[in-house]
């Protein structure tokens, strides 16, 4: 039985068991991954000359330096009106290709990543994306495309997405492969950190020993 006076150490050591125990919260490891940086002025189509954290690999000689930012809105005909996240999105100037943006896992997680995409101007388009290596050569994860046909609304967007029961810790690359009549937005690495079978045990070794000395 244990005496009254054992529940100053009992209570905080088991709160801290089943703290260790639960499941940790993910966290999108992206930046930049609704593509609201640069702000744009104009809805529809602008081109900077650069996006955070994105880099850009065109199949083909693009429009300027292949960036396009879309600003939705009522009435744009060349995509959706609505983006996934915030007001804009991405979309390829002028050639099909892919972004991609370096990313860490600081210890073994589990890890689900993808992104959102549509067609635009009329044509069938969509897009998937993939985890490579730290070199951004070796291709590890690949999710499902995601497609939108000509014959659907202009204002579907569609996930591409997989998971990833457990990805070691180090360097990796989010690859977000875009038709060009394409857009993408709302990318995620949502990655969440496996605890370490240790630690509940050690914790639970700690509770019986203090059991055992107050009795």
């Amino acid at each position: 039985m244990i005496h009254p006076s054992s529940t100053s150490i009992v209570l905080p050591v088991l709160s801290f068991v089943l703290t260790a125990a639960a499941p940790l919260q993910a966290a999108n490891v992206i930046l930049n991954s609704g593509f609201e940086d640069p702000i744009v002025g104009s809805p529809g189509n602008n081109f900077p000359g650069s996006v955070p954290n994105w880099t850009v690999f065109t199949f083909a000689l693009p429009c300027g330096s292949g960036h396009n930012i879309i600003l939705a809105g009522a009435g744009y005909s060349g995509g959706p009106d609505v983006a996934v996240d915030g007001n804009q999105y991405y979309d390829i100037c002028g050639a099909a290709g892919y972004i991609y943006q370096s990313f860490t896992v600081g210890s073994a997680s589990v890890v689900s990543f993808g992104a959102s995409f549509s067609r635009r101007d009329s044509e069938s388009g969509g897009g998937n994306a993939e985890i490579f290596d730290a070199t951004n050569t070796v291709l590890l994860f690949s999710a499902p495309r995601a497609d939108v046909d000509a014959s659907e609304s202009q204002e579907i967007w569609r996930v591409s997405s997989a998971a990833i029961p457990s990805l070691a810790a180090g360097s990796y690359v989010l690859r977000l492969n875009i038709d060009n009549p394409a857009n993408a937005d709302a990318a995620f690495v949502d990655v969440t950190p496996i605890p370490e079978p240790g630690s509940a045990l050690l914790l639970a070794g700690g509770l019986a020993g203090a059991l055992r000395r107050r009795r």
